[in-house]
């Protein structure tokens, strides 16, 4: 099964988050019995999310293609899909 069957391309996210295009489709909301929200999140070529944090963390699992990733104080990381 192809990975854009499992995860569909979803709603635009505001521009005031993001340079260039992005989507969201909500897989996970919270609610009494989990305190997180999970997503999949699409980029299109040259988007980018604009600087914030995720006090409690956040995971970011690669299904395709690649991307830039950094964490403040830190160097610039690679992220791609493992083949």
């Amino acid at each position: 099964m192809n990975t854009a069957d499992l995860f569909k391309k979803g709603e635009p996210l505001p521009a005031e988050w993001f340079t260039g295009k992005a989507f969201l489709t909500p897989l996970v909301s919270k609610d009494k019995n989990n305190n997180f929200s999970a997503g999949s999140v699409t980029f299109e070529p040259e988007a980018r999310t604009n600087w914030h944090t995720h006090p409690k963390g956040q995971v970011l699992l690669v299904i395709d293609g690649e991307g830039l990733y950094q964490e403040k104080g830190k160097l610039l990381r690679l992220l791609r899909k493992e083949t």
